[in-house]
């Protein structure tokens, strides 16, 4: 249900990115994507540790997949809209 969650809000915003600059480069397309893959990826590493009682892992593996993602996510918000 998390992943189907996360590919609804992915593809939602992407159909907004789509919306406010249609004629938007290719390498921010290919950075909104990699952004989100990233995204998804820091939850699964953050549940899947935590149901493995792994605290430390699972914050850490958040912050290193879904950092790069958010700051991928800004650039593309914020430089290509």
């Amino acid at each position: 249900m998390r992943n189907y969650i996360l590919g609804a809000l992915s593809g939602v915003a992407g159909a907004a990115l789509y919306t406010l600059a249609p004629a938007l480069a290719w390498y921010y397309w290919l950075m909104f994507v990699g952004g989100c893959f990233l995204i998804a990826f820091s939850f699964d590493v953050i549940f899947g540790s935590l149901q493995e009682h792994q605290q430390r892992a699972a914050w850490m593996g958040g912050l290193l997949f879904g950092g790069p993602g958010v700051v991928l996510q800004a650039l593309v918000w914020g430089l290509g809209v």
